[in-house]
């Protein structure tokens, strides 16, 4: 077989790859409703989601907001779920964006954190002790949704940093998109690598 034919080979047998920074999954389209207000010393609101049956590379969360009082220290974790299938768990990864969401818009908030096939996840925010300002995140009662993930029907809220989740709000979740890129399959990866042994090969014919 001529290397060019190999190359064509192979390549059409590897499996397309995922566009770089796709949304994945959002319900920033769908009608706001209440506000969740987040102000220093330990409010931690979050709603889940769950992965399809990929894995994946997060890129950004974006957010929501409503205007508020600005401030300083809000942030937005990725944590992973508590076990139990009913609160947020450990922060996996602290989201790097602005501080002061105080204007009503959307925020992006970027980090990298690969995202397990079928797992279940939460995005969640809070503005530490040492920060200021009164911040206040749309929710949404439609539970519809793009994408191909699973946004979750609840939003909890904690007043003490994450520890307990005191308040649960049914039918409702806090409204987000998420930016994530899919991992290649093994096998994926190792055709490719076949495909550029082969282009090398041709080259030096």
């Amino acid at each position: 077989m001529r290397p060019f034919v190999l190359i064509s080979s192979i390549l059409a047998l590897a499996p397309p790859s995922a566009s770089h920074g796709a949304t994945i999954v959002s319900n920033l389209g769908e009608a706001t409703s209440s506000v969740l207000q987040l102000v220093p010393g330990g409010d931690v609101d979050g709603t889940s989601f769950t992965v399809d049956g990929s894995d994946y590379t997060l890129n950004s969360v974006t957010l929501n907001m409503n205007d508020g009082t600005a401030g300083s220290g809000f942030s937005v974790q990725i944590r992973d779920d508590d076990g139990a299938g009913s609160d947020p768990g450990t922060v996996l990864a602290n989201l790097t964006g602005n501080t002061s969401p105080a204007t009503a818009g959307t925020y992006t908030y970027t980090g990298s954190l690969t995202l397990l096939a079928n797992q279940t996840y939460w995005v969640t925010a809070t503005v530490p002790g040492g920060g200021s300002g009164d911040f206040r995140w749309f929710s949404t009662t439609s539970l519809a949704q793009t994408g191909s993930w699973t946004i979750g029907d609840q939003v909890k809220v904690s007043s003490d940093g994450g520890t307990t989740y005191g308040q649960t709000f049914n039918n409702r979740a806090l409204m987000f998109s998420v930016d994530a890129d899919v991992v290649p399959e093994p096998s994926g990866v190792a055709l490719l690598s076949l495909a550029g042994i082969a282009l090398l090969m041709r080259r030096r014919r």
